[in-house]
């Protein structure tokens, strides 16, 4: 397992170290971005930037494109797609983040390739 941070960049400055999660390989980091892109969607142009444990930038990614990444994910009964769903309708979230990655299926699939 190896250790990941999570940030979010806004305006070029690093506005909060969001989280640090333990993960077995790189692959499996993107639905933690994506549930990250959930709980902070009203941070229009600002972007979620991975660190691997030596500190080199893995992903860098807008949170628009980590949104639309969820609506494209293939699972019908994806829970990140229905939080996304939630939030769109009401404009908050469900409060079911501590969920998301866990039971993420695509995070699942990466685990088990």
């Amino acid at each position: 397992m190896r250790d990941y941070s999570l940030e979010i960049v806004e305006l070029g400055h690093v506005k909060s170290a969001a989280e640090i999660v333990s993960l077995p390989e790189d692959q499996a980091i993107w639905p933690s971005v994506e549930a990250l892109a959930l709980r902070v969607a009203s941070s229009e142009g600002a972007f979620i930037q991975v660190n691997d444990p030596n500190g080199a930038t893995l992903i860098r990614a807008g949170i628009s494109t980590a949104l639309a990444s969820i609506e494209k994910c293939p699972y019908a009964e994806c829970i990140l797609k229905r939080e996304l769903r939630h939030l769109m309708v009401t404009g908050r979230d469900s409060g079911h983040e501590s969920e998301l990655v866990v039971n993420c299926r695509m995070s699942s699939a990466a685990l088990a390739a």
